[in-house]
C-alpha cells in the first residue's frame, strides 16, 4: 500500500515552504557543527552553541510536522 505524501504545492499546504526553509537551515548548522569539531584547536563554548542551534531547529522541525500530522487528519489539504 503507497502511502500518500503531503502535497508539494504551496496552495495546498501552507508549511511546504517553511519545512524547505528549515531543511536548508538545518543542513547548513549541521556542517557548521561539524566544521567546528574537526579544528584542532576546538572551542568547545562555540561547538555548545552550535550545538544549541541545531537542537532549536530540529525541534522547529518536529512542531511543523505535528502540525502537519494535524492539519492532515483534520482534512485541510491532501
Amino acid at each position: 500500500m503507497k502511502r500518500k505524501m503531503l502535497s508539494s504545492k504551496p496552495s495546498k499546504n501552507p508549511y511546504w515552504k517553511k519545512f524547505n526553509s528549515m531543511q536548508h537551515k538545518v543542513k547548513r548548522a549541521n556542517e557548521i557543527l561539524k566544521k567546528d569539531l574537526k579544528k584542532k584547536n576546538v572551542d568547545w563554548k562555540k561547538v555548545q552553541a552550535d550545538s544549541n542551534r541545531l537542537m532549536l531547529l530540529l525541534g522547529e522541525c518536529n512542531y511543523i510536522t505535528q502540525e502537519c500530522k494535524h492539519c492532515k487528519k483534520k482534512g485541510k489539504w491532501t
